[in-house]
C-alpha cells in the first residue's frame, strides 16, 4: 500500500522521492496492513460524514465498521474524521488523502472491471457542479435516462465554488455545467452542448413587452427608464464565476440595479410583482414558459439588438469570426451567431474513467433537442 502515501506526495511535490508527512514514521508500516476494504470505508465515510450509512453501503454491521476505523486511525496515525453536529467531520489530513485514496480505488477497480461497461450495475454517487438554471434547463432528460440505466446510483448536484477548477482536480466533483465564457486551465476537458444567446424578460403586461409587440424592437432608451434583475454569485472580495445582465452583451451598464442574487428561478416571481427586467440565457426563459407557465415576456436580444457588438473581454470565448456569411457581423449575437455555448468541462483525473465517459455521453444526447428548439426560437 506504499502507492497511497508516495502519489500523494508527488502529487505536492513535483515527485520527489520522499517519505509523506501525511503519513508518520512509526505507522508506515502498518499502510501493509490495510485492505481494499478499509480505503473502500474511508472513502464512503468522507463522502457521507456518518459511520453507520458508510457501513451500509459497505453492508458491515456497525461494529465491523467500528473495528475497520480503529486501524486505518492506527495505521495512518491520525484521527481523520472527528465527531460535529451533525455527522462526523474529516480532519485536514483526511482531507488530503480523500483524492489519493479515491484515485487508487478507481484504478483497482479497472483492473478487474469487465471488458463491456454495464451501467445497472453502478452503485457510485456522480458529483455535478452546477448554476439552477442547468439542472432546470440542462439536465432533466439526462436525470430521467441516467436513473433508467443506472438504478443504484446517485447524482449529487452542487453549487459551482469559487475553486471550482481546484474541486474538479482534487475530485470533489466529477463533472460541472459552465459556460463557454470562461476559459479553462490546462489538463482540463471541455464538451461543448449547444449554442446559447439572452433574452430579455419581463412580465407579460410589461410596457417593454407591449412595446415589442407593436414594434419588433426595443432602444437602449426604453430599456434605460427600468431597473434590473441581476444574477451574479459574486461573494466579498471574490470574482464571480458568473453575472448576467445587459452588460454581458452591451459591454456596459444601461440600466440601474435594483437587486443582484445568485439564483436564476427566482427571477419570474419577481419580475411578475415588479417592472424591474432581467436578462437570461434564452434556453432557461423557455423553459420557464414552457414548464412554469409564469406569465413572462421573452424577448430574444438578438432580435432587436443586432447591431450590439460584444465587450472585447470575451474575445477569446466567442465564436470565430464568419464575417464572410452576409448579414453575419464580427462579433454580434444573432440567430447564426450565438452569444456563448452551453458546455460542461472535467478534468484530466476522470477523462477515460468509464462511467464518467458514459455520464458524458448522456448529455451530448440529450443535448441535441435543446439546441434544435433554440434555433427554432431563434429563428422565430
Amino acid at each position: 500500500m506504499s502507492s497511497l502515501c508516495s502519489r500523494s506526495k508527488a502529487s505536492r511535490s513535483g515527485g520527489a522521492e520522499t517519505v509523506p508527512e501525511i503519513v508518520p514514521t512509526d505507522a508506515r508500516a502498518r499502510l501493509r496492513e490495510l485492505s481494499f476494504n478499509d480505503l473502500r470505508l474511508f472513502v464512503h465515510l468522507y463522502e457521507n460524514r456518518s459511520l453507520q450509512l458508510a457501513a451500509a453501503k459497505l453492508d458491515l454491521n456497525l461494529s465491523t465498521a467500528s473495528r475497520q476505523l480503529k486501524r486505518i486511525r492506527e495505521a495512518l496515525g491520525d484521527e481523520l474524521f472527528v465527531r460535529s453536529n451533525p455527522g462526523l467531520h474529516p480532519t485536514p489530513r483526511a482531507e488530503v488523502l480523500y483524492p489519493t485514496v479515491r484515485a487508487i480505488l478507481g484504478l483497482s477497480e479497472e483492473l478487474v472491471q469487465s471488458d463491456v461497461f454495464v451501467p445497472s450495475e453502478l452503485t457510485r454517487t456522480f458529483r455535478i457542479g452546477a448554476v439552477d438554471n442547468a439542472v432546470f434547463s440542462v439536465m432533466p432528460e439526462v436525470i430521467r435516462e441516467f436513473f433508467h440505466s443506472a438504478p443504484n446510483a446517485s447524482i449529487e448536484v452542487m453549487q459551482l465554488p469559487q475553486q471550482l477548477f481546484e474541486a474538479l482536480a482534487r475530485g470533489e466533483i466529477d463533472l460541472a455545467v459552465f459556460p463557454s465564457t470562461r476559459p479553462i486551465p490546462a489538463n482540463f476537458h471541455s464538451m461543448k452542448l449547444f449554442p446559447e444567446s439572452y433574452a430579455l424578460c419581463v412580465r407579460e403586461d410589461h410596457p417593454l413587452a407591449k412595446r415589442y409587440r407593436e414594434t419588433g424592437e426595443l432602444t437602449r432608451e426604453e430599456i434605460h427608464r427600468y431597473r434590473k434583475i441581476v444574477i451574479s454569485n459574486r461573494g466579498a472580495g471574490e470574482r464571480p464565476l458568473y453575472c448576467l445582465d445587459e452588460t454581458t452583451f452591451l459591454g456596459h451598464d444601461e440600466q440601474a440595479r435594483a437587486i443582484t442574487m445568485p439564483w436564476f428561478l427566482t427571477v419570474p416571481g419577481l419580475l411578475e410583482r415588479t417592472d424591474f427586467t432581467a436578462v437570461l440565457p434564452l434556453g432557461t426563459a423557455l423553459r420557464l414558459q414552457e414548464s412554469l407557465r409564469h406569465p413572462l415576456a421573452v424577448i430574444p436580444c438578438n432580435a432587436q439588438l443586432e447591431h450590439v457588438r460584444v465587450p472585447d473581454r470575451d474575445a477569446h470565448e466567442r465564436v470565430p469570426n464568419d464575417a464572410a456569411q452576409p448579414g453575419v457581423r464580427s462579433g454580434v449575437h444573432s440567430a447564426e451567431r450565438p452569444a456563448y455555448y452551453t458546455r460542461i468541462i472535467w478534468h484530466e483525473r476522470v477523462h477515460r474513467d468509464p462511467a464518467v465517459e458514459w455520464l458524458r455521453g448522456l448529455f451530448a444526447i440529450y443535448a441535441a433537442p435543446v439546441a434544435d428548439a433554440l434555433a427554432a426560437a431563434s429563428k422565430g
